[in-house]
């Protein structure tokens, strides 16, 4: 799962809204997290509480207007159904007697029901895929919103991507509600609705994903250079080594990098170890090649070292012992380029592109590198892409445990766009 908005953008637009009748909204905020806290939501139906949450949460904090209103902005069981009979509990739009624009439809679980599990009813969906039943059949619907009233959350283009936000952190009260205002903030009326063009919303979501491409555009160039400089390294440095034994060390020697930058971005590692190596290496004055001590940076991945300040291992398949790869000689030089990796930002910017990258587009340029090997070397390579799809498999395996599951495709990286 992989939030919609960077945090960091967010915090800018925040800083310059205003929310009117705030305390008034934090207290239906707060009477709804007393109701899950002392258990009472849970032994209400969702037919017994829709209504209510609709009109707390839709109307009276995020300021949607209803019938008879001449235009009015929800439209509770909007009047397109499905070929089963269903529709959606609640839709969003812009709703007048010269006709229905729908922008949003929503789902509406009570609190016992799970998001993500499938129902016992019929089609066996979960409640997130019943909402995204209902986004194709209003032409202009762009967003899903799917609540238990435990929380809330907001799709756009996939099942796989959303905000979240769930009662306990509306009602958080650290850095001024802040919280509650991201919410306020991005499904407002005002800013969520727009009758004609884009929402505030929506323009805000489409400048985040122009930026996040030509960020990972940025990285995937470094990335690639990297990888080529490594492997021309280890050719150097190593000459006994076939190269499909070459390329196969310096991609798994790469995924160890980026999978140890991302573990420091999102709290699994202890944040910037992989520069601390480095600079205790140069600054330590320790007669040793940097690769040395980044090769025991990994074993404590693997299995823990409290002089690492890394008290449990990770002890995943990535980081098993390698008996070709240890005995391979790298240079400083490259090792300390590998530092560079961690300058982007694995948790705001870059984490479901550069990580979908890694794990999908990365066997492709596995393949191009050895299918050029076979035309210069007469056949030498053909062993490497099966290997490196056993090594992708097992990444893939291992951030999926770490709390990656989705590994996209990401955009303008197409083998096309490529080899180009």
């Amino acid at each position: 799962m992989a939030s919609l908005f960077k945090n960091n953008v967010l915090q800018e637009q925040l800083a310059l809204s205003i929310v009117p009748k705030f305390e008034d909204r934090i207290r239906i905020v707060k009477q709804w997290h007393t109701a899950l806290t002392d258990k009472s939501l849970l032994k209400k139906t969702e037919t017994q509480c829709e209504q209510a949450f609709n009109d707390d949460f839709f109307v009276k904090i995020l300021g949607y207007t209803r019938f008879p209103s001449e235009k009015y902005t929800i439209e509770v069981k909007a009047a397109v159904e499905t070929a089963g009979g269903q529709k959606p509990d609640a839709a969003l739009g812009i709703f007048t007697p010269d006709g229905n624009v729908v922008q949003c439809v929503c789902e509406i679980k009570d609190a016992n029901t799970s998001l993500d599990k499938p129902q016992q009813r019929e089609g066996n969906l979960t409640p997130v895929q019943q909402g995204f039943k209902y986004k194709p059949l209003y032409k202009n619907c762009g967003f899903v919103i799917v609540t238990n009233f435990r929380e809330i959350r907001l799709y756009r283009d996939t099942m796989h991507d959303y905000e979240r936000f769930t009662l306990a952190e509306l009602a958080d009260p650290a850095d001024n509600y802040r919280n509650f205002r991201k919410f306020h903030y991005l499904l407002s009326a005002d800013h969520f609705i727009e009758e004609n063009g884009k929402s505030q919303t929506e323009e805000l979501l489409a400048a985040i994903r122009i930026e996040q491409e030509e960020i990972t555009k940025d990285f995937y160039r470094e990335y690639r250079t990297l990888r080529m400089s490594l492997i021309d390294n280890i050719r150097k440095n190593n000459p006994v080594l076939s190269f499909d034994t070459v390329l196969e060390k310096a991609q798994k020697v790469i995924d160890r990098i980026v999978f140890a930058s991302f573990c420091e971005d999102v709290g699994l590692l202890p944040e910037n170890k992989l520069a601390e190596v480095v600079a205790y290496t140069e600054k330590g004055g320790l007669d040793m090649p940097i690769w040395e001590i980044m090769k025991k940076f990994f074993v404590a991945i693997d299995k823990g070292s409290e002089k690492m300040e890394m008290p449990h291992g990770y002890n995943g398949e990535l980081f098993k012992p390698d008996a070709v790869l240890d005995a391979l000689t790298i240079d400083d030089e490259i090792c300390r380029e590998f530092v560079r990796i961690g300058r982007f930002d694995f948790r705001e910017d870059l984490s479901a592109n550069i990580l979908g990258h890694i794990f999908e587009q990365s066997i492709t340029d596995i393949e191009e590198i050895s299918e050029h090997a076979r035309r210069v070397l007469a056949g030498a390579g053909a062993v490497i892409i099966e290997r490196a799809r056993r090594q992708r498999r097992s990444a893939r395996s291992e951030l999926r445990e770490a709390g990656f599951e989705r590994l996209p495709r990401v955009p303008g990286t197409s083998p096309e766009a490529q080899s180009a």
